[in-house]
């Protein structure tokens, strides 16, 4: 790859697309008022993990990328994983290359944030004008687990994204959709309870997910539910990687679980977490009060409604009182 101007330009405006647009200083304004992120965003922002502001690419040099590059790009540096049906050549042909670039000294890499400040535990977030709908998120952060982290915190998430249905949707008909989501933000792994409501049905919502998480806390996860989630979950395997992209960032996420020319198998992670390890789980991550975060409209329609009814009659009042105050006394 040469890293000529035009490249250089071409590349910065792919960034920039992807980032949604050019950075203008309305965008950076918003960001900086917590108004231009999403909720998990915006809780990421407030405690430590992320910057306000979003990465531009504009100043960026030729200078920089080349030291970047010579910094970098380099065998003992990256790792190489070439999947598909390929020319027989293709492979050599790589594995040659790859081995002709100069290997580096090994830099000091920063330590990904951790949590730093404190962050209100509920807080409403403007998203438009006017509406009635709301998207309600509940934040709680992951404790680190000795072992089968990713595992267990994947199948708890089966589990409460069945329970969540099983309470907003069939038995109080809150939510048409509710899920659940695991996403790390810097270096803390977050496990968020989320549905898009009414705004009306936010107060109810959040009592039944308080209810939920209380009585999971007291009783613990069902065990046949545990079983059914798990054996669907290991059924998944088949089928969950399609495609030769998908399946070289597989082996680029399990890449530390690669030893003796051979990746871990996956299935025998899932079969090795237990009911009790993930009740544990559970519970570590719900003692914690976590984070509530509503998306919401500025205002409902009703009260709309009644602002314009309001300075409806304020005009007329107006109207009224400048038409006596005008009428000659006779």
């Amino acid at each position: 790859t040469q890293l000529t101007e035009a490249h250089i330009n071409a590349a910065k405006q792919v960034v920039e697309r992807e980032d949604g647009g050019h950075y203008s200083h309305l965008q950076r304004l918003l960001d900086r008022q917590d108004l231009g992120h999403s909720a998990s965003n915006q809780l990421a922002v407030e405690l430590g993990l992320k910057c306000a502001e979003r990465a531009e690419v504009s100043h960026l040099t030729r200078d920089q990328l080349e030291k970047l590059r010579k910094a970098w790009y380099a065998p003992n540096n990256m790792t190489l994983i070439v999947v598909g049906d390929l020319d027989k050549l293709l492979p050599a042909y790589l594995e040659r290359t790859y081995g002709q670039l100069d290997p580096v000294e090994p830099s000091e890499h920063r330590p990904l944030p951790q949590i730093q400040h404190t962050a209100a535990s509920h807080r409403d977030l403007i998203r438009g004008w006017v509406g009635d709908g709301a998207k309600l998120h509940w934040l709680f952060p992951e404790p680190v687990l000795d072992d089968q982290h990713d595992e267990t915190y994947n199948l708890l998430k089966d589990y409460l994204d069945w329970a969540l249905y099983r309470q907003l949707r069939l038995k109080h008909g809150l939510s048409y959709g509710p899920w659940v989501e695991r996403e790390v933000l810097g270096g803390v792994g977050f496990l968020s309870l989320n549905a898009d409501l009414e705004r009306e049905n936010l107060p109810e919502a959040e009592q039944v997910l308080q209810d939920l998480k209380a009585q999971l806390l007291k009783d613990g996860l069902d065990p046949a539910v545990f079983t059914r989630l798990q054996q669907a979950a290991i059924a998944r395997q088949a089928w969950a990687v399609q495609g030769n992209s998908a399946l070289a960032d597989y082996y680029w996420s399990a890449a530390g679980d690669y030893s003796n020319g051979r990746f871990s198998d996956p299935v025998k992670r899932i079969k090795a977490v237990s009911l009790a390890q993930t009740n544990q789980a559970m519970r570590e991550a719900f003692q914690q009060p976590g984070y509530w975060r509503i998306e919401k409209p500025l205002l409902s329609y009703d009260a709309l409604t009644w602002i314009g009814a309001g300075a409806m009659g304020l005009i007329i009042i107006g109207l009224i009182g400048l038409r006596l105050y005008r009428k000659p006394v006779e």
